[in-house]
């Protein structure tokens, strides 16, 4: 397979939002040539604690939106991952040496589970009634928040 040379702008884009503060990096190598595709910033642990903290800030906004706008955010998503397929598969291919068959199906794995998560959500995280320790005399609701 020959290598799918990647865009230096799509490379920095990819790593851009990066939680990184020193100036480290590893390459990434092109399995099925061995030569450097680009090189990757390195995160510190104190990186890695202030992504998580960010990571959970994101969270409850992302709770708070509601479940209408996390579905149209993850429909949009999924839009957006099968129009930028090709790319998608190439660097897919690229990065790790597989050929298109697998990595059409690491595609739409993610594609299809983005999907999955967007429609049943809702349905999946709604209140219920369950079993209750004492039947007749107790009940039992499972809420999601």
């Amino acid at each position: 397979m020959a290598t799918v040379p990647l865009d230096k702008t799509l490379t920095s884009d990819l790593v851009r939002d990066l939680s990184v503060s020193g100036s480290g990096t590893i390459p990434v190598i092109a399995p099925f040539t061995g030569k450097k595709l680009y090189d990757l910033p390195t995160s510190t642990a104190r990186d890695v604690a202030d992504a998580a903290a960010a990571a959970h800030v994101a969270q409850l906004a992302w709770f708070a939106a509601g479940p209408n706008h996390r579905r149209r955010v993850l429909l949009d998503g999924h839009d957006r991952f099968l129009a930028d397929r090709e790319r998608l598969l190439d660097l897919l291919q690229t990065e790790t040496g597989k050929t298109r068959g697998p990595a059409f199906e690491e595609f739409f794995q993610g594609a299809s589970a983005t999907r999955y998560a967007a429609i049943a959500a809702k349905r999946a995280t709604r209140t219920r009634g369950r079993r209750a320790g004492i039947p007749l005399v107790m009940g039992t609701r499972v809420s999601y928040r």
